[in-house]
């Protein structure tokens, strides 16, 4: 029996080109590429946006502040402004951490259906 097994295997190097797990995970490949770079900027842009926006109380009261274009420069109005700004980039901070838990699920159903 050990024989018959022996023979059917083909070995070399272009016996890879044989096997549909080859070309399932070159498909599994070229679908993560681009969904990589998708979670990269999207975890990137909403987790540096949203700290950006929780620090902001920190900083505003040390220079000019702009909003729409106009200039603020009235201390209590700065002061409702970052505040507003900080609870927006919690709040962004929130649901950008959801949208990451979502690519990852999108990451685990592509992960059982390839692997």
């Amino acid at each position: 029996m050990a024989q018959i097994k022996a023979k059917n295997k083909k070995r070399g190097f272009f016996s890879v080109f044989l096997h549909l797990k080859s070309y399932l995970n070159i498909i599994f490949l070229l679908l993560l590429f681009p969904l990589g770079i998708i979670s990269f900027c999207i975890t990137l842009l909403l987790l540096v946006f949203s700290l950006t926006l929780g620090a902001m109380p920190f900083f505003a009261p040390f220079g000019p502040m702009t909003l729409a274009g106009y200039a603020i420069t009235y201390m209590p109005i700065k002061i409702i402004v970052s505040l507003i700004a900080c609870v927006l980039g919690i709040f962004l901070l929130t649901v950008g951490l959801y949208i990451i838990n979502g690519l990852s699920f999108i990451y685990k159903k592509l992960f059982r259906l390839f692997g």
